[in-house]
């Protein structure tokens, strides 16, 4: 990290896929630093930003796809109880309804599946090009998926 302060002056104006791309380059950079809270945080930000970029232009997110998936797999399943068993650390993350000493297990493949997702929505938005660390991870998942 850079130990000059950033100009406090200074500002960026983006769409909201370009900063899905800066969310998951950062997610990715979180994952390979084993930092998979961060990680979640960032690629599940991202992923529910372009969720919505998806559905406004008719087309499935990639948590309607897993459902739509995991129906055909092994049979119904209501929305709410999916999301909670797919986004509980996502949600644990971002929730503190309980004692805040909870503790979580938080896994890399966890941390994966989130940039999988996140990833792939950005993909299928087809609005930008992957970048060259979305690259990178693409190659790392590919890679480790045999």
């Amino acid at each position: 990290m850079d130990d000059e302060l950033p100009d406090l002056a200074h500002s960026e104006v983006m769409t909201r896929t370009q900063a899905t791309a800066q969310q998951l380059d950062a997610a990715v950079g979180h994952f390979f630093a084993r930092e998979y809270a961060a990680c979640i945080t960032l690629a599940g930000a991202a992923e529910r930003v372009l969720a919505d970029v998806l559905t406004s232009r008719e087309r499935k997110s990639s948590f309607s796809f897993l459902k739509d998936m995991r129906q055909k797999l092994f049979g119904p399943i209501d929305e709410r109880t999916f999301g909670k068993t797919l986004n509980a650390s996502y949600n644990w993350l971002h929730h503190a309804d309980d004692d805040p000493l909870v503790k979580c297990e938080i896994t890399s493949f966890e941390a994966l599946q989130w940039l999988a997702r996140g990833i792939a929505s950005f993909r299928m938005t087809a609005l930008e090009d992957f970048t060259t660390t979305m690259e990178r991870f693409h190659v790392y998942y590919t890679e480790n998926e045999k």
